[in-house]
């Protein structure tokens, strides 16, 4: 996370547990963006990923938010990492937010942005889900068996 205030802290955004959260302090500049990322398999594909706010009277501190699938914690690059879904998304209290990653692969690291600085910078989330998959090629089929020896003179 881009900072940390305990005991609101990163584990608790995939903890599967929507009564918990977590809370970034205030983003220091402008155009300095609070942000948490989710380690990942590289080699998996990424399908949606979910997020959820949370549903009490903080729950707007998510947004505005974007999600990104990229190479390093905190990654919003264009030249290293690929956008999903839209820009300034928002969710409505307590709900959940899908985007779509279209399938993207080898990028180790999911971020979620606020889209905000100072003292609306402040990121507080439920929970983040992501939906992902192997690739496997098919296998190639089994050898022909052989066929059966003759058995005597034709």
């Amino acid at each position: 996370m881009s900072s940390v205030t305990s005991p609101w802290v990163a584990a608790n955004a995939i903890d599967g547990d929507t009564a918990s959260f977590i809370v970034t302090g205030k983003s220091p500049a402008s155009g300095t963006y609070n942000w948490i990322s989710v380690n990942i398999n590289p080699a998996v594909y990424i399908s949606d990923v979910m997020v959820t706010a949370r549903s009490d009277v903080w729950g707007d501190l998510l947004n505005p938010f974007e999600v990104y699938a990229g190479e390093m914690p905190g990654d919003m690059d264009a030249s290293t990492a690929v956008q999903c879904g839209g820009s300034n998304l928002n969710a409505i209290l307590g709900s959940t937010v899908t985007v779509s990653c279209r399938g993207v692969t080898g990028k180790p690291y999911v971020t979620v942005v606020k889209k905000a600085t100072g003292n609306n910078g402040y990121l507080s989330l439920s929970e983040i889900v992501i939906y992902q998959y192997f690739f496997h090629s098919p296998s190639p089929p089994p050898p022909a068996s052989p066929s059966p020896a003759p058995s005597g003179p034709p």
